[in-house]
């Protein structure tokens, strides 16, 4: 094998290695996703706050850390986890769209930002994500 067709080759093998790591990425969003569709269609804006469904996604947000932590670099961490982030503000927005819930300032609007404070200040507290760029501000578009 010449030197040229050697570097083609692990060309290939580069690209197949980085496709992989692609798909084993946007299958855990899509665990994530499909979790969110189910906690957050149920979500309902009432006491007490964190409320049940922000308590369990969380739950499951740490369990996705724990699992993938030592296993991929950082940054890979933090990309998978601000599209995860990007997957659960999409329910989320659904969900208060769903239940007329906007961002008024009155008794339901704080329900949903202390809950939202709560998610956040779980998923920045987990390692290696504490300057983390959830940007929450986009569920009220």
């Amino acid at each position: 094998m010449d030197q040229w067709s050697m570097l083609r080759h692990f060309d290939h093998i580069t690209k197949d290695y980085h496709d992989h790591i692609a798909e084993i990425s946007a299958k855990l969003v899509a665990i994530m996703d499909s979790l969110f569709d189910k906690l957050l269609s149920k979500y309902e804006v009432k006491a007490p706050v964190p409320s049940p469904c922000f308590r369990n996604i969380c739950k499951q947000m740490t369990k996705m850390h724990e699992a993938i932590f030592d296993l991929l670099p950082e940054e890979q961490t933090q990309m998978l986890f601000l599209r995860i982030n990007a997957s659960y503000k999409l329910h989320l927005k659904k969900q208060l769209s769903h239940l007329n819930v906007i961002n008024d300032g009155g008794p339901q609007n704080g329900l949903v930002t202390a809950d939202v404070a709560f998610y956040t200040g779980n998923l920045q507290a987990l390692k290696g994500l504490k300057d983390l760029d959830l940007n929450m501000a986009e569920i009220w578009e």
